[in-house]
């Protein structure tokens, strides 16, 4: 069974490959608070889960994406209603997607520029969430960053 755990705070997820349907499902369990546990959707079509500090997002197999978890916040109730990703990272309290086309959306928690940080254009490869900033792999090799920069860290 591949298993991949996202997040180990209050709750975790888990995405688990049952053997014998090849059929990806998510587990979640521990505080249930803001429904962390108890609204994780159900389904055998999901790819990749990631989850933040009140909320979890899933990637399923036809490119949407799903996220529980405190529903009064922006980063469940923005989230992305189309079908067009790859990828999807979140911490904190905001998400990203990668779009198939190489260009990033972001939504939820903006406090240090998370969202409204966000880099333009269509050359990435990857993204990657952290609690108060982001970082994209551009397909140049070179990265990213946004959000949170403290120690002057990011560097575009």
């Amino acid at each position: 069974m591949r298993k991949q755990i996202v997040r180990l705070t209050l709750f975790a997820c888990l995405l688990a490959l049952d053997q014998q349907t090849k059929a990806d499902s998510i587990v979640s369990w521990g505080h249930d608070r803001f429904g962390l546990v108890s609204d994780t959707p159900s389904g055998s079509d999901f790819v990749a889960v990631a989850a933040g500090f009140v909320h979890s997002v899933a990637l399923r197999s036809d490119g949407s994406i799903v996220s529980w978890g405190e529903t009064d916040a922006p980063v469940v109730f923005d989230t992305p209603d189309n079908s067009d990703f790859k990828a999807i990272a979140a911490a904190g309290g905001h998400s990203l997607g990668l779009k198939f086309d190489g260009s990033i959306y972001s939504w939820g928690d903006d406090t240090f520029g998370q969202v409204s940080g966000t880099p333009t254009g269509n050359d990435f490869t990857a993204i990657a969430a952290g609690d108060f900033g982001s970082h994209a792999l551009k397909s140049n090799g070179s990265i990213a960053s946004w959000g949170y920069d403290r120690a002057s860290a990011h560097s575009r």
